[in-house]
């Protein structure tokens, strides 16, 4: 695993936290399509049943949602230089997750490469490797019914 910190990143990291009051990251926590997640995390954790939080995550309403919510609303929008500069370091980061994992395609060409990955990444790397050369994007829902 590659862990990548960008420096930039340190240096506005305290302001970063000013910035995300706690009204902000409460109702962001409150959404409820977070609330539901919530909700189907702790039912897993309960009886092992992890596919409805999967499929409820990888559904594209719960990562358009997430998107909207979570990068364009709080980051984008929010009137604040520190939050936009939040914004473009995790599209950079989401950059070279993409550019790692192409990387990893090239070692064999025309192989499989299996990606899990945290939820807020999903729409951004489907973006960026759906418009690879030779890269075709196979969600779990494409394989199995569930």
């Amino acid at each position: 695993m590659i862990i990548w910190r960008n420096d930039y990143y340190d240096e506005i990291e305290l302001q970063l936290e000013e910035a995300l009051d706690d009204s902000t990251v409460q109702a962001l926590r409150n959404a409820p399509y977070l609330v539901k997640q919530e909700n189907l995390l702790e039912q897993g954790v309960e009886d092992s049943t992890w596919l409805p939080l999967y499929k409820y995550m990888n559904s594209p309403a719960f990562v358009n949602r997430d998107k909207e919510r979570q990068w364009r609303n709080i980051f984008l929008e929010t009137p604040n230089e520190t939050l936009r500069s939040r914004l473009a370091l995790w599209e950079e980061r989401n950059l070279r997750i993409a550019a790692h994992i192409r990387s990893a395609t090239a070692r064999e060409p025309g192989g499989r490469v299996l990606i899990t990955i945290g939820a807020s990444h999903k729409s951004f790397l489907d973006s960026y490797l759906k418009k690879m050369m030779e890269i075709e994007v196979i969600h779990l829902s494409d394989l199995i019914e569930y």
